[in-house]
């Protein structure tokens, strides 16, 4: 039988993120009151997100809840783990505040699972090690979230080399406009083109022509720095966005 998993958020959010902004996004992926989700999100207190399920699952839970900012842990099941296995209680919300604390507890205590409705967004989602890429793109992902997900807070404790498999993409550097499309990336293509544009015609209007050249470079380089994280996004996240 395979280990299971309880996907455990540890109370804390990740460095530089920002709770009001979390509320929201947990709000909205689990489709819950924002006053539930404020309770559970900031309540300061371990919560359990998911119980029971198989590694690959776990991993997708952590890696959703982790890039909105929520510090989670995997822990094993105590019915399948090995009995040297530290098995620590749950709290499950405190139910002494009000009627908002009171939904949380149901939600976590009761047999009713309420977070089946995003099941697209997470359970139904490959792992990295069921992405349909290549073997060099797969490291390069466990790298990323060896670095604390899309905004890197982790990036300093990964060595140089590390840190240069997830900054640099040469190929992107030189042929972007290509290369991002192909990628499944246009819509932060077609911002760096227009944005790109914008500014070479303002610095043209400024009469730094000769600064024109430096801008497409400048532009380049930003894509280079980007396009490894936003294939991050793009596969193993599923999102949708521009810049």
């Amino acid at each position: 039988m395979s280990t299971l998993f309880d996907v455990i958020y540890s109370g804390q959010l990740l460095p530089n993120a920002k709770g009001d902004d979390v509320v929201q996004q947990f709000a909205l992926l689990f489709k819950i009151p924002q006053e539930t989700a404020h309770n559970i999100v900031l309540g300061n207190q371990e919560f359990v997100i998911k119980r029971k399920v198989d590694s690959a699952v776990a991993q997708r839970y952590k890696e959703k809840l982790s890039h909105i900012g929520m510090l989670i842990h995997l822990r094993e099941d105590s019915s399948t783990g090995s009995s040297d296995t530290k098995v620590v209680p749950m709290l499950y919300g405190p139910v002494e505040k009000g009627e908002a604390d009171q939904i949380a507890y149901q939600h976590y205590a009761s047999s009713h699972n309420p977070y089946q409705s995003p099941k697209s967004d997470l359970s139904s989602r490959p792992g990295i090690d069921e992405l349909d890429v290549s073997e060099k793109w797969k490291n390069k992902f466990r790298l990323i979230e060896a670095a604390g997900g899309p905004s890197l807070p982790y990036l300093k404790e990964l060595t140089f080399g590390e840190r240069m498999q997830i900054m640099g993409n040469i190929l992107s550097y030189i042929f972007w406009p290509i290369y991002l499309p192909i990628k499944g990336l246009w819509r932060p293509a077609l911002c760096y083109f227009v944005l790109g544009v914008a500014l070479g015609i303002l610095i043209d209007m400024a009469g730094f022509e000769r600064a024109s050249r430096a801008i497409g470079y400048g532009i380049s380089a930003l894509v280079m720095f980007r396009t490894n994280v936003n294939y991050y996004r793009h596969k193993v996240l599923g999102e949708k966005f521009w810049f």
